[in-house]
């Protein structure tokens, strides 16, 4: 996603955006959605960053929730260089080793704007821009759009 920056020649930095986690809860036994946004000005967009995010979630969920996990499953609809190709599948054959319990990946076909996350990161994304548009605030980089959004 590009920033929108007010100067005198526009400017167009990224931020990587990466959310959402639905998780059973123990003592309800209802499905808990949590959203967690990671922004970040790595570009790269690749694998390792996306099992970095997975990482931090599997550390959320479990030191900060408390959320014993039995089994992890993921949706993707995204691109194969993050989801599909042979790192985030050779991540999954180790995910029991690593982390004691198994993952199932689950894939649907490529598309835009379908998913619970794209509407999470539509708002922060209009928001962050509509201020940016009516002078309210300068968003330069991913550290300005986190303490912005």
């Amino acid at each position: 996603m590009s920033l929108p920056r007010r100067t005198k020649n526009w400017s167009h930095n990224q931020v990587t955006l990466f959310s959402v986690a639905y998780y059973r809860c123990e003592h309800c036994n209802d499905v808990m959605h949590e959203s967690l946004v990671f922004v970040t000005d790595d570009r790269k967009h690749d694998s390792h960053a996306v099992q970095h995010f997975v990482n931090e979630v599997i550390n959320h969920l479990e030191e900060k929730c408390h959320i014993s996990i039995e089994r992890q499953i993921d949706f993707s609809d995204r691109a194969a260089s993050q989801f599909k190709s042979k790192t985030p599948f050779a991540d999954a054959a180790h995910n029991n080793k690593n982390f004691g319990f198994p993952v199932e990946k689950h894939f649907f076909g490529s598309r835009h704007g379908k998913g619970p996350c794209d509407g999470e990161f539509g708002v922060f994304i209009r928001s962050a821009s509509n201020a940016v548009i009516s002078r309210k605030t300068l968003i330069g980089d991913s550290r300005e759009f986190f303490h912005y959004v």
